[in-house]
């Protein structure tokens, strides 16, 4: 079972990294980056609004602690994507690279059937009416990335999801690396490969003038949470 659970990662993060690999930029890795650096500007900052020079100075500080912190993607988002994408594979039974709504059944029939703990804190077992409601409440909760609602979890749909729960787990709290791969597509203007200090501050301030909404010169947490609100909503 372990060996099964290492193959799956070992496959989730080998197509999660097809999926994005080469020297363009995503959608996905402009959702990525900006949030991130989005809330990096605005983090302790006590809701005072921070004009571009507050937000600059913070951002060389974040700077000089990622080059001297050891990172690595196995600590970052595309870990945490993988190991997501890795859950979902496991559902896949026929190992074609797509979970169906009868595979999801399947797996999930176990966990509905489980007893449940009584108020008097005795375990007993559900009733077949109850056991087929959790079971379609699991399958409901599963079946959030079908974005087409076609019944079928395809690979591209897993990987959406799996990127959208890895920046909600994340918390884009400095578990971005600098040679994360979507960091590198965004910033790394010069084509090397290496994210420069000029480069960082550079994406920093695009992304302080699109947040900077009313344009004030300042940006706000509240304005921040709207410009992530946005860009999730529309990836």
């Amino acid at each position: 079972m372990k060996f099964r659970a290492l193959a799956f990662l070992f496959l989730a993060t080998a197509l999660s990294g097809a999926a994005s690999s080469g020297s363009a930029a995503t959608q996905e890795d402009e959702t990525i980056v900006t949030s991130w650096l989005a809330r990096q500007m605005v983090a302790s900052s006590g809701g005072i609004p921070l004009d571009i020079k507050m937000a600059e100075a913070r951002m060389r500080a974040i700077y000089g602690v990622l080059v001297t912190k050891n990172s690595s993607n196995e600590d970052g988002i595309p870990r945490i994507r993988a190991m997501t994408i890795a859950k979902f594979l496991e559902k896949d039974l026929d190992n074609d690279g797509n979970v169906t709504s009868a595979e999801l059944r399947e797996v999930l029939l176990l966990k509905a059937f489980q007893p449940l703990t009584a108020v008097s804190g005795l375990r007993v077992d559900p009733t077949k009416e109850q056991s087929e409601n959790i079971l379609q409440q699991l399958l409901a909760k599963e079946l959030v990335a079908d974005k087409n609602a076609d019944g079928t979890l395809d690979f591209a749909e897993i990987r959406q999801q799996a990127s959208q729960e890895a920046m909600k787990i994340s918390g884009m709290q400095l578990s971005l690396s600098l040679r994360d791969a979507s960091a590198v597509r965004v910033l790394d203007t010069s084509g090397d490969k290496v994210i420069s200090e000029a480069e960082f501050i550079d994406g920093a301030k695009k992304v302080f003038t699109t947040i900077d909404a009313d344009k004030d010169g300042k940006i706000t947490k509240a304005e921040v949470r709207t410009h992530i609100r946005v860009r999730t909503t529309t990836f």
